[in-house]
């Protein structure tokens, strides 16, 4: 079984105005830090379950 875990990047919108440069995020840092968190657990899961697969394989 081929498993892939798909992730967004998100991409930051600059303005400018004059001599000020501002950086605009669509996703709040709240946000970022739970969209971490379940990265790392499916990360962590996903190893969990190949190591599994590979004792069962041996």
């Amino acid at each position: 079984m081929n498993e892939q875990l798909c992730l967004i990047k998100e991409l930051p919108i600059q303005t400018f105005s004059n001599d000020n440069c501002q950086e605009y995020s669509a996703v709040d840092n709240e946000t970022r830090e739970r969209n971490l968190k379940g990265i790392a657990e499916a990360r962590r899961l996903l190893a969990e379950k190949r190591k599994s697969a590979a004792l069962l394989a041996a």
